[in-house]
């Protein structure tokens, strides 16, 4: 360990992901990611509760395309645990990341970090359905709750 100040060689791993996803039938897929991290409050750089793992990003999807020779309709509806998770073009938060978590218990120059207060995201399970009207008009609504019990309840733990 390097002294007060003085930078370590020494690696910290923080933060891990475990992501799986994929076609379950013809119809049905889902996409699953599981974090572990070491430190469980990054927020305020915090020791206490070392080791947390959860469940994180999880989708389960259905989809069904209808194509005529005047429509090409899909259709869909889903569940996950994260607003906008469901984004066809990625172009909203739940893939974003200000920065690297970082965590230097070595001295007191290493700044205390935090990831874009997104520990409130996996509390709650929605669902959703969703329209791509000939390639052109898509539309989605979706409702979420934050379950404290039942089936549901276990996509809350991240």
């Amino acid at each position: 360990r390097a002294g007060q100040g003085t930078p370590s060689s020494s690696a910290d791993l923080q933060v891990v992901s475990l992501f799986a996803g994929g076609k379950i039938t013809d119809n049905f897929g889902a996409f699953m990611q599981w974090t572990g991290q070491k430190y469980a409050n990054l927020q305020s750089g915090s020791q206490v509760g070392y080791n947390a793992a959860a469940i994180d990003n999880t989708e389960f999807r259905y989809a069904d395309r209808t194509v005529t020779p005047n429509s090409d309709l899909i259709l869909g509806a889903y569940i996950n645990n994260r607003a906008m998770m469901s984004d066809v073009w990625n172009n909203f938060g739940a893939w974003e990341s200000g920065w690297i978590n970082y965590f230097n218990p070595g001295g007191p120059l290493a700044p205390t970090t935090y990831m874009m207060g997104e520990s409130s995201q996996h509390a709650a399970v929605g669902v959703g359905g969703y329209f791509f009207k000939d390639k052109t008009w898509y539309g989605e609504l979706a409702v979420y709750k934050s379950p404290t019990h039942g089936p549901f309840s276990m996509l809350t733990a991240g």
